[in-house]
């Protein structure tokens, strides 16, 4: 008997092979860059063919392993304006700006850096 679309679809779901088929949509759609400290206080960025870049902190980053308890953006962040269809007006960012600095729950505290230079438009905070 031949399945639907929708319901192959379901069945390589649940079976766990849905990752196989269609990888995520970063692997997909984003090319990375990873800035490798002497520190292990790693980080990478994502660049998207339309220019867009994620910066973020790598799976091998103290603030992983020890549960990040505070996170405080940095003073220009928060007073980050854009405005129009085109984004007009973010504040621009060097290799070495600090987005915002986090302190993990043993008390040690780590900046996390821009590492591009780039224009703010929409910070977006994960935990």
């Amino acid at each position: 008997k031949k399945l639907e679309p929708a319901a192959k679809r379901a069945r390589i779901q649940t079976e766990g092979r849905f990752s196989k088929l269609f990888p995520p949509v970063v692997d997909r759609y984003f090319f990375r860059h990873y800035d490798h400290r002497e520190d292990r206080q790693d980080q990478f960025v994502n660049r998207h063919s339309n220019g867009l870049l994620v910066v973020g902190i790598a799976s091998t980053h103290p603030i992983v392993s020890e549960k990040a308890a505070k996170v405080e953006t940095s003073k220009i962040v928060k007073e980050n304006h854009i405005s129009g269809k085109r984004k007009k007006g973010g504040t621009w960012f060097n290799v070495k700006s600090i987005l915002c600095t986090v302190t993990t729950q043993s008390g040690n505290s780590y900046q996390v850096r821009c590492g591009v230079n780039a224009q703010l438009i929409e910070p977006k905070w994960l935990r």
